[in-house]
């Protein structure tokens, strides 16, 4: 072989050359540590379903404080061979989020270069109001509601039904304690001006300051043109005696005798057109009865405003006697 010459010469017949040491092996290539920190392109996209805490997801990263990576207790889920240039788990150097014991209970990851994650979750989180299904559960319950509160009777006055005739009873009432005001207006504004002023009685606006008890129904009738005369029925517990005095000069507090009353009962709104037409029934059947009218048909409701209209009951009260 030529002194210069860097190969190995021609081998004589019978000659052997024994192998190099690290034939056979690729040259390990030298990469940076930037590169080595860095998972493969692509590799993000399925970290971050597999992590939702990895940074770009709401994580914060800050200086780890749990047990170091060489803990025997580090847990290190989905750890995978050891990859060239790191030290296992995701390809490329172990980039994916190893949990240990202290950060798992913390809700953390901590990452190779010592930091640490917290743990942003998004599932299981507590699902808002304002979700479809919510307001159609909701929808699906509300006509339940307003059914039974159109269902459960109110409490009124005590009286007895004497006897049925044609589209009306025949009632004898006992004693009633109201509270009353007088206003002038169209029938429609007399609910306006008028309950305020009972409501503000009931509520405290009276000698002893406390909230009186009512009862069913609101009831309101005619006092002159343009004029209406608006009740509320005071808790038959209480006689008259022992009601606290109005504030307001305007509302005054009264009992009404036992009386004998013809009642006809009907749903619908609270329009004036409505309430006038019941109540010309009522007087023409009570005639046809041989009853004799006493007094001004009364308007009595027993439900809130919020019931729908073909769930309330309204009653035409008319005072009559034989």
């Amino acid at each position: 072989m030529h002194p210069h010459d860097s190969g190995p010469g021609p081998l004589l017949p019978g000659a052997s050359m024994t192998a190099p040491l690290n034939a056979g092996v690729k040259p390990r290539r030298l990469v940076s540590a930037h590169a080595r920190a860095s998972p493969p392109q692509g590799a993000w996209r399925q970290m971050r379903r597999s992590h939702p805490g990895l940074p770009g997801h709401g994580s914060i990263r800050r200086p780890c404080t749990g047990v170091p990576r060489s803990s025997a207790s580090a847990v290190r889920p989905n750890a995978g061979p050891q990859a060239p240039g790191g030290s296992g788990g995701a390809p490329g150097g172990g980039t994916k989020a190893d949990l240990t014991s202290d950060n798992a209970s913390s809700g953390s990851r901590c990452f190779n270069d010592g930091s640490c994650a917290a743990q942003v979750p998004t599932r299981g989180r507590a699902m808002p109001l304002f979700k479809l299904k919510y307001w159609i559960l909701a929808g699906m319950l509300l006509p339940v509601v307003l059914l039974l509160l159109a269902l459960v009777r109110p409490d009124g006055p005590d009286y007895a039904v004497l006897e049925r005739g044609d589209g009306f009873e025949l009632r004898a009432y006992d004693p009633v304690r109201v509270a009353e005001t007088a206003v002038d207006g169209a029938f429609a504004d007399a609910d306006d001006l008028a309950y305020p002023r009972l409501l503000d009685y009931i509520r405290g606006e009276n000698s002893s300051g406390r909230k009186v008890p009512m009862l069913a129904p609101a009831m309101q009738q005619r006092a002159g043109d343009d004029a209406w005369l608006m009740q509320l029925v005071m808790a038959k517990e209480y006689p008259l005696a022992m009601l606290p005095r109005p504030t307001n000069p305007q509302v005054d507090l009264r009992e009404l005798p036992q009386r004998l009353v013809a009642a006809r009962r009907s749903g619908g709104g609270w329009d004036e057109a409505a309430w006038q037409q019941e109540a010309e029934q009522l007087m023409d059947a009570v005639a046809r009865a041989g009853l004799e009218p006493v007094g001004e048909p009364v308007f009595a409701r027993y439900n809130a405003a919020f019931v729908p209209g073909f769930l309330r009951r309204n009653e035409v009260l008319l005072p009559v006697e034989r």
